[in-house]
């Protein structure tokens, strides 16, 4: 186990214990569990690890209210944040099993599951599997397939954008929703996603 801290302003900000599991694959899955009642397990919205959330305040504040009122648990899928990087195959059924070690580690029986952008697809594919797990699906601005989102040749050019060049790619990602009302948020966000993954991960 290991403890981060996040050294801002902001003196209460909470200590989080940071856990370790291992995939049926042996893949290294980090994760954390905050807060107590309802357990809430939670998928990041793309490839942002929960331990970079500090750098969008208005991320950290939604989950820290979150954890008021469940037992909150969120963790990074292989190849980012915390986790085992430099993964030779991805795929849904990987991703699943990430989910799978955490649930077996954290001793979850009945919970809820939140999912949001990217994190949809997976929560999705893990609920449809594991149905008497999951209490509650609750999914936000997420989708079905990629390509109900961008289209394949796009997908494909965000592909060789981040094995190419990582930081103009986070940059990219970072704008998609943020260019137009949330300026601000755009460069907070490229750092998320540069701390938490390799371009060839990603």
């Amino acid at each position: 186990m290991v403890w981060i801290r996040h050294l801002r302003d902001n003196r209460d900000m909470p200590q989080r214990e940071v856990r370790y599991c291992t995939t049926d694959d042996n893949v290294r899955i980090a994760y954390c569990v905050e807060g107590e009642g309802p357990p809430l397990l939670a998928y990041a919205n793309f490839v942002e690890s929960f331990s970079v959330a500090h750098y969008l305040p208005q991320l950290e504040a939604f989950w820290r209210k979150i954890a008021e009122h469940h037992q909150l648990i969120r963790f990074d899928v292989r190849g980012t944040g915390l986790s085992q990087r430099n993964i030779e195959h991805y795929s849904l059924a990987g991703f699943c099993a990430d989910v799978e070690a955490v649930v077996a580690a954290a001793r979850l029986k009945k919970f809820a599951v939140w999912a949001s952008g990217v994190g949809g697809l997976y929560a999705i594919r893990y609920a449809a599997t594991h149905s008497r797990n999951v209490d509650r699906l609750i999914i936000y601005g997420s989708y079905l397939r990629g390509t109900d989102a961008l289209s394949a040749e796009a997908i494909r050019a965000y592909a060789t954008l981040w094995r190419t060049n990582p930081e103009l790619a986070a940059q990219t990602f970072a704008d998609l929703s943020n260019r137009q009302r949330h300026p601000e948020a755009g460069e907070q966000v490229k750092r998320m996603y540069s701390e938490s993954v390799d371009g060839g991960d990603a």
